[in-house]
């Protein structure tokens, strides 16, 4: 038999005709014509040169060859359907390790609901999670984090996928007795207040995210890596953070309150994205670790 020619669409009735051993029956699951199965039978009996099915009188009786391929095709159709449909992650069987970056606000924000949520849902997965760095994206790429979470980065990497799982209005955290006659800033604004900043790598480690957006040169008196750092430096020093609204959550409201910032009438954002490999593109484990992160995030905001 030459396989390049050979017909793959006869496959599914030789399958049917295995299991049936009868023309007439197969043709009725197959919803086709006892003649089309017939017809059928005959090209399979010369492509494979044998004569598959012999008359018996209770229907038809498999030959040696036919035997051997009831026992081996309907494994080979099922891996092949399962390999075109793609395979459903059980993320009960999720074990081993899995190494998570996330920025500095993601960290204090959702890091404990992010570890929370995999140990439900996958109870033997060890997690481990990191800070973001400059060189979060090799470490993506050789293997040594699964994924990382952070605002969408300025440069993107051809061999990194991104995905979108979140938007986060930000606003400024500052002490909780600044000027309680504010209720709101724009970016203009901004530019008069002594400014403080988390430095995210990749995201406004080269200049602030409000600058980067309203192309207003910002110079702030203090910048640093770590949030409780900044956060002391706002509370004992009266500056102001830029931060996302969330941050609020994770602070005692005696000693900060968060004021939105406004960008051409609407409220100042943020994306969230998903980073990993692009082998993993469209893996079942990632799909439904987005679609989770998505959730998780929308409920968490």
């Amino acid at each position: 038999m030459d396989f390049a020619k050979f017909d793959l669409n006869l496959l599914r009735t030789l399958l049917v005709l295995l299991q049936e051993k009868n023309t007439h029956k197969a043709a009725e699951k197959l919803q086709t014509s006892q003649p089309a199965v017939s017809r059928s039978l005959a090209k399979l009996r010369e492509e494979l040169d044998d004569p598959l099915f012999l008359r018996h009188s209770r229907g038809l009786k498999l030959t040696e060859r036919a035997e051997e391929l009831a026992r081996t095709l309907p494994k080979a159709i099922h891996e092949l359907q399962r390999s075109l449909e793609g395979e459903v992650f059980n993320p009960i069987g999720f074990k081993g390790h899995c190494r998570i970056a996330l920025n500095a606000y993601l960290a204090e924000t959702h890091g404990y609901a992010i570890y929370a949520f995999l140990h439900e849902h996958c109870p033997e997965l060890q997690v481990e999670l990191h800070a973001y760095s400059s060189n979060t994206r090799e470490r993506l790429l050789s293997g040594e984090l699964d994924f990382a979470l952070s605002y969408s980065p300025k440069k993107i990497s051809k061999d990194l996928c991104y995905a979108t799982v979140a938007t986060q209005p930000h606003g400024a955290i500052c002490r909780a007795d600044f000027n309680p006659q504010v209720s709101s800033f724009n970016l203009e604004q901004m530019t008069v207040l002594n400014l403080a900043a988390l430095i995210i790598p990749e995201f406004n480690d080269e200049q602030l995210f409000v600058q980067a957006i309203s192309g207003i040169h910002y110079q702030p008196l203090f910048r640093a890596q770590h949030l409780n750092l900044v956060l002391r430096a706002v509370q004992q020093q009266n500056l102001v953070l830029t931060a996302p609204a969330c941050l609020l959550d994770k602070l005692d409201s005696q000693h900060y309150r968060f004021v939105p910032i406004y960008h051409k009438q609407a409220q100042l954002t943020a994306e969230l994205s998903l980073m990993f490999d692009t082998s993993h593109y469209r893996s079942p484990k990632y799909l439904w670790l987005e679609q989770s992160l998505r959730q998780l995030l929308a409920e968490q905001e």
